[in-house]
């Protein structure tokens, strides 16, 4: 395995997290998962909207969901900013 092999690995594994993380989160915060009819359901989609961010494995861009009030805001970019350097290692050691 060359080395820019194990560096796209990287990429496309905290790629596919993360997405996953932010699709978790907006599911929460509306009650409801996509085409989920719900009556505890607090929200609706209304789109998504680009934002990148940069990692130490290259530019990652997200289609982050929106809701109809404009109230969801990705608290993983936040967070993610702080905590990017453990979370590349534990991706590390659970791929090895």
């Amino acid at each position: 395995m060359e080395i820019n092999e194990g560096e796209d690995l990287l990429r496309n594994l905290v790629e596919w997290k993360l997405k996953e993380l932010i699709e978790m989160e907006f599911n929460e915060q509306i009650g409801a998962e996509r085409y989920e009819r719900s009556e505890e359901r607090l929200g609706y989609r209304d789109g998504f909207r680009k934002r990148d961010l940069f990692t130490r494995v290259g530019r990652i861009t997200f289609r982050v969901p929106r809701d109809r009030e404009g109230r969801f805001s990705a608290q993983l970019f936040e967070h993610y900013q702080h905590s990017e350097k453990a979370l590349l290692q534990a991706l590390q050691e659970s791929y090895l």
